[in-house]
């Protein structure tokens, strides 16, 4: 589990195919010290294993399904990454919790200042993710934890502050970008029990009873 709190902006040392994947190195001199083979980190918000880790950098290696569903696939020697290691029990929740599992690559639409202490970033997505964005509720962009400030059927708007516009790489983030999104956990778990009660309300005949609903898990 993460909690979208970027810890270090890491930069791709080099990519090469590994199976039907891609390895990534990727420097990263604050995050190897906190880091050993094996563990769990995200970076960009997609949930990786470093595979190897030096004194300032790690591999790490990226599936087929998780190249194909994230922006990892334009990774290139020079691009910058957010980076996140994984939670301990007793951690502080800075963010929200994530999981670390992208939902989708959706495209940044528009970045402007809001005001002049913070900029406002908007993507587009597609519609089999808009049960997880709730307006006032929490998203996930490229692994950082952020606030919907407001959203219609087919976009969504972040405010960031400057703190979190410089430690992060959304300063280096165009308009046509492709982001990775995690929508909120809360909300997948409620639209998905909803989603059941329903399916079997369908398949009862629309009746409900406490003996069905003890079934569903309720």
């Amino acid at each position: 589990m993460f909690t979208g709190v970027v810890q270090e902006i890491g930069s791709v040392l080099a990519t090469a195919p590994h199976g039907k994947g891609l390895r990534l190195s990727i420097k990263a001199p604050e995050t190897s010290q906190n880091l050993a083979q094996g563990d769990s980190i995200a970076v960009n918000g997609c949930c990786l294993t470093a595979v190897e880790v030096t004194a300032t950098a790690f591999l790490c290696d990226v599936s087929h399904e998780t190249l194909s569903g994230t922006n990892l696939q334009y990774s290139r020697p020079g691009a910058f990454v957010n980076l996140e290691c994984a939670m301990k029990v007793g951690d502080k929740i800075g963010g929200h919790l994530l999981s670390g599992h992208v939902d989708c690559l959706v495209q940044v639409t528009e970045i402007k200042e809001s005001s002049k202490s913070e900029r406002s970033l908007s993507v587009r997505f597609p519609a089999p993710v808009r049960p997880y964005i709730v307006p006032k509720g929490s998203i996930a962009l490229n692994g950082v934890s952020l606030t919907i400030q407001d959203c219609t059927d087919e976009t969504v708007r972040a405010i960031i502050i400057p703190y979190t516009w410089e430690n992060t790489s959304f300063k280096y983030v165009k308009t046509g970008d492709f982001l990775n999104l995690e929508g909120d956990q809360i909300a997948k778990d409620v639209f998905h029990q909803l989603k059941s009660i329903l399916e079997a309300l369908r398949g009862s005949g629309g009746s409900m009873t406490l003996d069905k609903l003890k079934e569903l898990g309720f």
